[in-house]
């Protein structure tokens, strides 16, 4: 099969058997692989092999059944929640397309295999502090870091998109030339310290206190912005030298110095939601061309189609979710708001991840850490609370089912 035009995953599970056949996945191995995709920006690349939480050589599958897939330049998708030594595939290191470490990310041992995957085109890198030289990992293409001890991978020579979730971004952190897609998961990021923006086609960045925008004016071919949780946002008046801007998303911003700047955009998307926007910014942005939506925190609460979580990222770099104003989801729930409680959502959280997640209830990769009137929840990453985000908001969507399950959680 051609590895520059693989198939989009397919819904039919006989035609996805007969696609990995072809790909060269051995039958008995058919079972454990997947066409792989990720959310954002990472398309899709060859298929990987799950290994399930607790899985040693000595489990079904066995390595060498594990190792045979390998040789077809398939992937590892590994959830870890008991020691998974890296050098288990080493017999097959060249040949590993891709490397996803999940769960316990603490569990990850022999990471200098890793330096040996020549053929990695996707890596999502655990959270353990390793230093590690991966600068010459020839055919890198997309990288997840959780630690700064993994930042030489920024260097790999044909890197073209790169997620970072650290607590801040280190001083001596640059971006080179040939990255076109950046996420930072932080809580401070200067956009003008961070290297080379010219040929940047797409930012990310989440959880910030504030950014400014001002040395984006150099990144000539932006297409795509979206900020998620930056509380403050400043030189917007920037973005009109990005010609080729065509999407940007302030999702729960609180002050834009410069509102005006963004409603002299000629956009084809425009998502603004927080404090930052008005009734007037609102009513402007709904004249002009393309698709612009703005919601403001003093609409009814009707008009949300979301619980208002927030993230946090800790000093060990764990994602920290909370929900303080439980209106929405009370009137969701047909209560009122002082009837539910943080303990309730808890509950509710841990009966939808034991049909959605169970594996991560089952390795304890969540603390959850209520109090009061807000609800906490501790993920090891930013990656995982967004799932979890995500998870919760689509039961909440679902007003029958929410109900029902509230009424099952406090039996």
């Amino acid at each position: 099969m051609d590895e520059n035009n693989l198939p989009r995953q397919p819904v039919d599970e006989e035609l996805r058997e007969d696609l990995l056949r072809e790909w060269g996945i051995p039958d008995d191995m058919v079972p454990y692989a997947h066409w792989a995709y990720y959310t954002w920006t990472l398309p899709q690349i060859p298929p990987q092999i799950d290994l399930p939480a607790g899985w040693n050589p000595s489990n079904d599958p066995t390595l060498d059944r594990v190792l045979a897939a390998l040789a077809t330049r398939a992937g590892l998708d590994i959830w870890a929640s008991a020691p998974m030594d890296l050098s288990w595939f080493e017999p097959q290191a060249e040949q590993i397309s891709s490397l996803w470490c999940r769960g316990d990310t603490r569990a990850f041992q022999s990471l200098k295999t890793i330096e040996k995957m020549t053929g990695l085109q996707s890596l999502m890198l655990p959270r353990a502090s390793d230093v590690l030289e991966l600068s010459d990992l020839p055919r890198l293409r997309h990288v997840f870091v959780v630690h700064k001890n993994h930042l030489s991978v920024v260097h790999a020579p044909r890197l073209t998109s790169l997620s970072l979730t650290l607590s801040t971004v280190p001083a001596h952190f640059q971006l080179t030339p040939q990255v076109k897609e950046v996420a930072f998961h932080t809580r401070s990021v200067n956009l003008a310290a961070i290297g080379d923006l010219s040929n940047l086609r797409e930012i990310f960045i989440e959880g910030a206190a504030h950014v400014d925008l001002s040395p984006l004016a150099d990144a000539g071919h932006l297409e795509k912005i979206k900020f998620l949780r930056v509380r403050e946002v400043t030189g917007a008046a920037a973005l009109k030298n990005c010609s080729r801007l065509r999407e940007v998303d302030l999702i729960y911003t609180t002050a834009i110095d410069d509102t005006d700047s963004l409603l002299g955009l000629e956009l084809e998307r425009f998502h603004g939601e927080g404090r930052a926007f008005d009734e007037s910014f609102a009513d402007t942005a709904g004249r002009k061309n393309g698709w612009w939506l703005v919601l403001m925190p003093n609409r009814p609460r009707t008009t949300s189609t979301a619980a208002d979580f927030s993230v946090h990222i800790t000093d060990d770099d764990r994602a920290e979710v909370s929900l303080r104003d439980f209106g929405w989801l009370a009137d969701r729930a047909g209560m009122d708001d002082d009837d539910l409680t943080s303990e309730d959502i808890e509950v509710l959280c841990q009966h939808e991840l034991r049909r959605t997640h169970p594996d991560w209830l089952e390795n304890d990769i969540l603390t959850f850490d209520s109090e009061g009137d807000q609800f906490n929840v501790i993920a090891p990453n930013s990656a995982i609370a967004e799932e979890l985000i995500a998870a919760m908001n689509r039961l909440f969507a679902n007003k029958s089912r929410l109900r029902r399950a509230l009424r099952e959680a406090r039996a």
